[in-house]
Parts: C-alpha cells; structure tokens; sequence
C-alpha cells in the first residue's frame, strides 16, 4: 500500500520473494487464459508502449552505468535507496506491462464479441419494431422496452 503524506510516497516493503510471486501468477494466469484470448492491433497501443519502454531504456542504463561507475554518484543521494526503489520501479513495471497484456486481450476479445451480439440485437430489434408497426401480439411491449435503452448517439 502506497500513501502520500504531502512530502514524501511512503511503502510497505516488497520483498524480492514478493515479487517474483506475483509474476509467476501473472504468467499463470496469462498462460491459462492465453489459448482463449484474441488481440487487435491499436496503433496508439504500440505508440505508448513505445515511450514507456523508452523510458525504462533509460533507467535502466542510469542504473547500469551508475553501478558501473559509483564516483559519480551523487553524494548527497543515497545509494541504498536508488537501488531499492530502482528495483521496485523495474519489478512494477514489469507486472503492470503483464497486466497490460492480459487487460488488452481481454478488452479485444470484448469488443469482437459486443460486435457479434450487437449485430444479432440489432436483427433481433427491428424484427420486433417491425413485429410492433403491424400490431403482432406481444411485440408493442418489447419493442417499447428496448427502445427505451436503445443506444443512441447524443447530440
């Protein structure tokens, strides 16, 4: 649990152990989920995948240099602590680009299937608006029921 006390974001410790449990049940999960599972291509998907993944390019060069060559390190920053929260930085990174990928082919997979079933409602509507312009039986109190959570474009 994260908080902001006005100054400083304060944590509970994550372990290393932690950690690599919660990945290992995100790959589980992906992997049990993932022969059902489609995906579209979306362009403004990949454009923000891009600059994360820049980003953490970055970072993780700093880190790899500043190991590499401690006496520029700052001295008035502590070591202890860029270490600790680069790796936090990097492990929920990691999970979240996991859960990213389960979220996008869930919410693919969403929106292939609402298309099907809107298509089949929209055939299944107006037959019974149709049903209800000739007065068959049953249809008018249908008809009147969709009609008033029909999906319309606001103005």
């Amino acid at each position: 649990m994260t908080y902001n006390n006005g100054n400083s974001v304060k944590s509970k410790k994550m372990s290393r152990e932690l950690l690599a449990g919660a990945h290992a049940r995100l790959d589980d999960l992906i992997k049990f989920l993932e022969p059902y599972l489609l995906s579209l291509y979306m362009p403004g998907r990949r454009n923000k995948e891009k600059s994360e993944t820049a980003i953490m390019e970055f970072l993780e060069l700093s880190h790899e240099m500043a190991e590499g060559n401690p006496e520029w390190f700052p001295i008035f920053s502590k070591r202890a602590s860029y270490e600790e929260k680069f790796f936090l930085n990097r492990e929920l990174y990691l999970l979240l680009e996991k859960m990213e990928i389960l979220h996008a082919a869930i919410h693919d997979m969403k929106t292939l299937f609402g298309s099907d079933v809107m298509e089949s409602s929209m055939i299944f509507y107006n037959n019974v608006k149709t049903a209800a312009r000739r007065d068959l039986p049953g249809a008018r109190a249908i008809y009147d029921e969709l009609k008033a959570v029909f999906p319309t474009k606001k103005k």
